[in-house]
């Protein structure tokens, strides 16, 4: 399905899931190969949102130490942050220049003292299809959302170890496998937020080792 030019491979209430974001750019797989990477992609993103519709549901949140280990954790991040931040933002001014009119050739000298390859912008510009859109990636504060997206991971990670335990319960008092506990779990939760897959060459993420192998 396509909407306003954009290619919707899943949908769920908290939100859809848009090729864009999953798709594979190395040159170096095969079509299959790189086709089995963008449903790794996509199974992650996914299951991210139950993930998340869990922890709504269950109430699951760090705990005060676990707040306080996460807090630690982004304060050693801090100058990775401000690395990557510069970085992103120089990429995402360059190309809204190159959507306004700016000759491409004049910003690479530049951008190769800050550490920006040529692929680097060009797969940018490639992404930043209008002017609207460059201008919106330009405003973003990479620094503070660095910092968001580290917070939600680690928060995640923690959050997955409560989940864990949540199931094991499950699992013991309705005297089935931890593997069948989790797998309805996970079910219920593509429910809930009505997970549905729109594009026929992609597959619903598996059910069952979201628990065990993070």
């Amino acid at each position: 399905e396509t909407t306003g030019g954009v290619r919707i491979i899943a949908q769920t209430d908290t939100g859809r899931v848009i090729y864009r974001v999953i798709e594979c750019t190395d040159p170096s797989l095969s079509k299959s190969e790189c086709h089995a990477r963008e449903q790794r992609l996509l199974d992650r993103r996914i299951r991210d949102k139950w993930v998340d519709a869990a922890m709504k549901r269950y109430g699951v949140a760090p705990t005060s130490e676990e707040e306080a280990i996460i807090q630690r954790q982004l304060v050693a991040e801090a100058p990775h942050f401000a690395e990557a931040g510069a970085h992103f933002h120089a990429l995402a001014v360059a190309a809204l220049e190159i959507r306004r009119g700016k000759d491409r050739a004049e910003l690479l000298p530049e951008l190769a003292k800050q550490g920006i390859t040529t692929t680097e912008l060009d797969w940018e510009v490639a992404h930043l299809i209008t002017v609207a859109e460059a201008e919106r990636a330009a405003a973003i504060d990479y620094v503070a959302d660095n910092e968001r997206s580290s917070r939600a991971y680690h928060t995640r990670q923690f959050a997955l170890q409560h989940l864990r335990t949540i199931v094991m319960k499950r699992s013991v008092s309705e005297r089935k496998s931890f593997e069948a506990a989790e797998e309805e779990l996970w079910s219920e939760m593509a429910e809930a937020i009505h997970t549905r897959i729109i594009d026929p060459a992609f597959q619903m993420p598996d059910k069952k080792g979201i628990l065990v192998n993070q």
